[in-house]
C-alpha cells in the first residue's frame, strides 16, 4: 500500500474510497491516527485496516429527509426502442442508452449499470451493422 502512497496520510489514501465521514470511524475501529502516514504502517496495522475497511458493518439510523431527495424522471419512452439493440423504433440507426430513456430507479448505483448494460448492447449492436 505504501508505494506511491506512502507520503500521504491514511485518511487521504482513503478519500475516495470511503465517503469522508466514513473515514474517520474506519480509523478508530483500526486504532489508526488519521494523519499516520501511510509508510508508517507496519504489516498488522495494514491487515486490521483491510478487514476493518472489507467487514464494516454499520446500522443506518436515519437518512437526510425528503428535503434531500433525489428524482429525475423523463427521457424517450422504453416501447420506442428496441430492447435487445438500444435502437429506436422511429429513426433507424439511432441507439438510446442510459439516462437518455425514462427509465427510473433508486438511488446507488443502479443508474451506472443501466448506462453500461444499455451501452453495451447498442454497441454490439451497431457493431454488428453492415455499412
Amino acid at each position: 500500500m505504501a508505494g506511491k502512497r506512502g507520503n500521504q496520510t491514511v485518511g487521504e489514501c482513503l478519500a475516495g474510497i470511503f465517503n469522508q465521514k466514513l473515514i474517520p470511524r474506519i480509523l478508530d475501529l483500526a486504532k489508526i491516527r488519521m494523519q499516520t502516514k501511510v509508510s508508517e504502517l507496519n504489516e498488522k496495522q495494514l491487515q486490521v485496516l483491510a478487514c476493518k475497511c472489507k467487514k464494516i458493518v454499520l446500522a443506518i439510523c436515519d437518512t437526510n429527509g425528503f428535503e434531500n431527495a433525489q428524482v429525475c424522471a423523463g427521457g424517450v419512452r422504453t416501447d420506442e426502442i428496441n430492447p435487445v439493440t438500444m435502437e429506436s423504433r422511429f429513426v433507424k440507426g439511432l441507439y438510446l442508452v442510459g439516462e437518455l430513456l425514462d427509465a427510473d430507479g433508486i438511488c446507488g448505483g443502479y443508474n451506472l449499470q443501466w448506462a453500461w448494460a444499455t451501452g453495451y448492447l447498442a454497441g454490439q449492436a451497431a457493431a454488428s451493422k453492415t455499412i
